[in-house]
């Protein structure tokens, strides 16, 4: 029932994430007294994590991956600590550090179903992905720590993951829970948290889940595969270029 109704690719939902962080950002600079722009802006993030744990489950290269994501976040950051005195890591490296997570629940999980993994193996990868995750919580309320949506919204993107088994070993029965609407499910865990922890309006980012289930597993034709990494600073400076503008002019 499902699949005849989910016609969006990855292109389509990225480009549904920048405009929705457009106007979030619209709101945030030009328009502060306009709440609306805020709350279609809540559409974004959830979209972009949904994505992340999409181009963690399928790429090839990992390390590759998580460096390029890293490394742009720092390089984004460069200009917005210089020009914007905002001093709070970007969405990049959330979603760095989301990716990291990712990756050591992959490894865990791929040990747990392997037969012929050495119970130790086991139990590092285990310990390696929890200390990690409650080093990530306890680091999180460091004031020199903060990053885009806090510990939270770090978790979106490693819960959206949390299902994946199609690397292991898993039984048949459990990879039936590989799929999208169970992911959209765990998503909801640690946005609903964030939004309650942050501010009423922030519960709007639940609806970006009905879109997400519209989301065919497609790529698309286009290659955005760096849209949203250029598209990310490059908004910014242009909004703050005419925030600073209509400054001047008053």
């Amino acid at each position: 029932m499902l699949s005849k109704i989910r016609f969006l690719n990855a292109n389509t939902l990225k480009i549904i994430a920048a405009v929705t962080m457009l106007i979030d950002h619209m709101g945030m600079i030009l328009f502060p007294h306009i709440m609306l722009f805020r709350i279609i802006g809540r559409l974004s993030f959830p979209i972009f994590a949904f994505m992340i744990s999409e181009g963690a489950r399928y790429t090839k290269n990992k390390l590759k991956y998580i460096l390029t994501v890293g490394i742009l976040g720092v390089i984004c950051q460069i200009p917005m600590m210089l020009l914007f005195k905002d001093f709070h890591w970007n969405i990049l490296i959330t979603f760095t550090l989301s990716l990291g997570l990712i990756y050591l629940l992959d490894w865990f999980k791929k040990s747990f179903f392997d037969k012929d993994c050495k119970v130790i193996i086991k139990i590092a990868s285990f310990v390696l992905f929890v200390g990690a995750t409650l080093s990530l919580y306890y680091f999180a309320g460091f004031i020199h720590f903060h990053y885009s949506y806090g510990f939270y919204g770090c978790m979106v993107a490693l819960f959206a993951s949390a299902p994946s088994l199609n690397r292991t070993n898993a039984p048949e029965a459990l990879k039936k829970f590989d799929n999208i609407p169970v992911r959209l499910l765990c998503m909801s865990i640690p946005l609903l948290i964030y939004s309650y922890i942050a501010a009423s309006y922030q519960f709007a980012c639940l609806l970006s889940l009905v879109i997400i289930l519209l989301y065919s597993g497609k790529k698309g034709k286009l290659n955005l595969k760096y849209f949203f990494y250029i598209f990310y600073p490059a908004h910014l400076v242009v909004l703050y270029g005419i925030g600073f503008i209509i400054s001047l002019a008053h």
